[in-house]
């Protein structure tokens, strides 16, 4: 096995698999293998692309368990400066 599993491409200088190894044939035969697989189970809406089994539904209305803000909460934060315009300038 001289041939490395990666080699620089002439033209883009990225790393591609190297056919002439088995190891980087193997990974490309697997790469395209698991794109295929992807692909058909997607189409066919099975597996983690399948739709969920049962329909959403809100949760009960138990209103003692969700927090709700008060309308007129109390803050510390200064009252805002009136807006003037500026006087015009000569």
């Amino acid at each position: 096995m001289d041939e490395p599993v990666f080699k620089r491409n002439k033209y883009s200088g990225r790393y591609e698999y190297n056919l002439q190894n088995p190891v980087g044939l193997a990974l490309a035969v697997i790469s395209v293998v698991f794109a295929v697989v992807l692909i058909v189970l997607m189409q066919k809406h099975v597996g983690p692309f399948a739709p969920p089994s049962d329909t959403w539904s809100p949760p009960p209305d138990d209103s003692q368990s969700h927090w709700v803000l008060p309308s007129g909460a109390p803050n510390n934060w200064p009252a805002p400066l009136p807006t003037t315009e500026p006087p015009p300038r000569p």
